[in-house]
């Protein structure tokens, strides 16, 4: 692995050191890079995400400054300077299979679903939760400055995705208790989502705690009629359907 954008964002020399870009703008310009590896990114889509759509006059000029630096960051950790390539409007960073922390989660959360997919819903628990153990609690510990917003909500989705099929593989293997604290944290972050609900009360139903599934049920279904005048969805009542059938 030579980069990282999930604990940081940052370059790792050869000699096993990792490299932090100096700046900000010049950290989120090696994420957004990184994470578009091998693709060309214009160059004004890359000043939108390095000035958070607030650009000075002088961008494109400062942009050109930052990708020398880049090269330069390439270069101390003893890597070839031209992986950073450039063309007329735009830049791209070659990055090959295994070299991003993000290709390792990818790598383990595919192996998890075909296992769950196969009828291994145990040994699918054990690759999404060392998927998610590359991760820290929240990507690169939540900082804007790390990278630009879009790049922050990409990764939170992506997160995010894999802690539902966590739980659902945790559920297949008949582990409900090991998904109630992550599913109650979500629950809290995001309470406006009704799979995280679904999930929870079906977690609760299913380790025998059919009190806190109702109670959790019907917190939902005030919080949906407050917030938003809606009623509970299909994953909501087929969840409560559970409970009900004891």
């Amino acid at each position: 692995m030579r980069y990282r954008v999930l604990d940081g964002v940052a370059v790792r020399a050869t000699d096993g050191t990792w490299h932090d870009a100096p700046t900000p703008k010049q950290c989120r310009l090696l994420a957004s890079l990184l994470l578009r590896g091998n693709e060309w990114v214009a160059v004004g889509r890359l000043v939108e995400m390095v000035w958070a759509g607030q650009p000075p006059r002088s961008a494109a000029g400062n942009l050109k400054t930052y990708v020398w630096r880049l090269r330069s960051l390439l270069a101390d950790a003893g890597y070839d300077s031209d992986r950073l390539e450039s063309r007329p409007g735009g830049y791209r960073l070659l990055v090959e299979p295994g070299e991003l922390d993000l290709h390792l989660v990818h790598e383990l959360a595919d192996r998890g679903r075909q296992a769950l997919a196969a009828g291994d819903p145990a040994k699918a628990g054990r690759l999404l939760t060392a998927a998610l153990s590359l991760w820290p609690a929240e990507p690169v510990d939540g900082s804007p400055a790390a990278m630009s917003e879009a790049d922050l909500v990409h990764l939170h989705e992506v997160r995010r995705g894999l802690q539902a099929v966590l739980v659902e593989a945790e559920l297949a293997a008949g582990r409900p208790d090991s998904t109630i604290a992550l599913l109650r944290r979500l629950v809290t972050d995001q309470p406006l989502v009704e799979q995280w609900w679904a999930m929870l009360i079906r977690a609760l139903a299913l380790a025998g705690r059919r009190a806190e599934a109702i109670v959790a049920y019907q917190r939902v279904c005030l919080l949906l009629d407050r917030e938003l005048g809606l009623t509970p969805g299909v994953l909501l009542r087929d969840a409560y359907g559970l409970v009900l059938a004891g």
